[in-house]
């Protein structure tokens, strides 16, 4: 984040000693503020939803693994008999969407 004295500097606003401030100054910096925090909260979430990614991408390669190790198992409602290769080979599927 940006000094604040920077931007008040940068914003016209004169040496703490005088204090006759216009509102044009106090715009001007208010602008120059808002638009620093802004920058910061993107960076930040940009961050956090990189992070979040690779998570899920990692959770979901942790879920494939599974059942890929899985030899056979029967879908009770149906009976049909899911093998796990295929199931990881879906799962890895799905990995492809998030990259």
């Amino acid at each position: 984040m940006r000094d604040t004295i920077d931007m008040a500097r940068e914003a016209g606003i004169p040496a703490l000693g005088d204090i006759h401030l216009e509102l044009t100054d106090l715009t001007a910096f208010e602008a120059l503020v808002r638009a620093d925090e802004r920058e910061q909260g993107q960076k930040w979430f940009d961050a956090v939803t990189a992070q979040h990614k690779q998570e899920i991408l990692a959770e979901r390669e942790a879920c494939a693994k599974l059942a890929q190790s899985t030899v056979c198992d029967t879908h009770i409602p149906t009976g049909v008999k899911i093998y796990g290769t295929v199931a990881a080979k879906a799962i890895r599927a799905r990995l492809g969407d998030q990259k």
